[in-house]
């Protein structure tokens, strides 16, 4: 029996900007008491470079997402071991312009919270209880009842109707408000909904916004798509936007579904790259 040292090392050098460069390096060391021969040596010695370049990888990563975060301050960040992950849905805000106050974006982003929190409250439940009794969105029901907007109306809260919509379309609902990573593209979200929809594993959106045009369907098949490419959705076959819409007298809208999450998903990563400054 003879004892055998294997080592590997792995270094580069990492433009940090500002004509700033950093040099990691990844060493790792193993002694074995083994008779091995010499290409047993070779192939433990290749395993150990491939543990010391995931490394090396890794922190190339972290400064990426480090310098992406450096450039776009005012992004969401979800923490992943202490990498910083941009939202999905603040990629895709990246250079929006809104045609309403800040103000107003604030109460119509409240709604939004209410609402989903009521049908989260429902699927996980089975409780459909009134937005008023809501335990965790009681300071977004506050701010939406008591604060008008600039033209000076109130927020309207009635007539969106998600039991009637789901009552219509027969969709078997599995797990709500779920936060999802891709590793790598290095972002992450939380969806709302997944579940089924004729016989097909589907990412559900609410939108409760008025008209739904053809920018917004777009934007809003990013964001679906977006997420059907993270760890665990493997399986998603379609898209939907449940679009409650309380305009309609019925509180909803027909849903829109598509099955081209890969044309999506190229957009989405589109607008991504124009956050990379």
């Amino acid at each position: 029996m003879r004892k055998v040292t294997i080592r590997a090392e792995y270094a580069g050098t990492i433009n940090t900007g500002n004509y700033e460069n950093e040099r990691p390096c990844y060493s790792v060391e193993e002694t074995i008491e083994a008779n091995l021969s010499l290409s047993e040596i070779e192939e433990r010695r290749f395993q150990l470079d491939l543990i010391c370049k995931r490394g090396y990888d890794h922190h190339v990563k972290r400064i990426g997402l480090e310098l992406y975060k450096k450039a776009n301050p005012n992004f969401r960040y979800y923490d992943y071991y202490g990498s910083p992950y941009p939202s999905v849905t603040s990629i895709l805000n990246y250079g929006k312009t809104f045609s309403v106050s800040n103000h107003d974006l604030q109460l119509y982003a409240a709604r939004g919270t209410l609402i989903h929190k009521q049908v989260e409250f429902y699927i996980e439940q089975g409780e459909w209880i009134e937005l008023d009794q809501l335990d965790s969105a009681k300071a977004e029901y506050k701010l939406v009842t008591e604060t008008k907007k600039e033209d000076g109306e109130l927020i309207p809260l009635d007539n969106y109707n998600f039991r009637g919509f789901e009552e219509k379309y027969e969709m078997d609902f599995w797990k709500c408000e779920t936060t999802v990573f891709n590793h790598e593209h290095c972002y992450a979200g939380t969806q709302d909904i997944k579940g089924e929809h004729e016989g097909k594993v589907t990412l559900f959106d609410i939108k409760t916004s008025g008209a739904i045009g053809q920018e917004s369907k777009e934007q809003f098949f990013m964001q679906l798509a977006a997420y059907a490419k993270c760890e665990g959705n493997e399986d998603v076959e379609q898209l939907m936007v449940i679009h409650l819409n309380r305009n309609n007298k019925c509180g909803y809208a027909n849903p829109i579904i598509t099955d081209e999450i890969d044309y999506y998903f190229k957009l989405f990563l589109k607008k991504k790259k124009r956050g990379n400054k």
